[in-house]
């Protein structure tokens, strides 16, 4: 029989494969039932809808979900807020990211089952 979701074990950081030409770090963590994200990132490929990474199927969401992101240099804002869109498939896209210089992950977060 399967844990209730709350009762799981603290899976630990874990690497998120980056996609696109981003670079950086990206990492995903699941604890007490819900998933964290953290991670800065360098842009590659700044089209709408392109995918940033793939979380795992035990980090999925049941319902897409949308966090808003300041692009920044040295922490400095450095355009219009980007939108990243986590999908129940696992991808993570991004939409209006011109003018990104890096993408704070910071932030991000959701229960299991949302």
């Amino acid at each position: 029989m399967a844990l209730p979701i709350a009762d799981r074990p603290d899976t630990g950081w874990r690497s998120l494969a980056l996609k696109n030409s981003y670079t950086g770090t990206a990492e995903y963590r699941i604890l007490d039932g819900r998933t964290y994200v953290r991670g800065k990132l360098t842009p590659g490929t700044l089209t709408d809808a392109t995918v940033l990474f793939t979380l795992p199927e035990d980090a999925r969401l049941t319902n897409p979900l949308t966090f808003a992101v300041v692009p920044a240099d040295n922490d400095s804002i450095t355009g219009a807020p980007a939108r990243l869109e986590v999908q129940a498939d696992g991808d993570v896209a991004i939409y209006n990211g011109t003018g990104a210089v890096t993408i704070s992950l910071a932030g991000l977060s959701w229960f299991q089952g949302e």
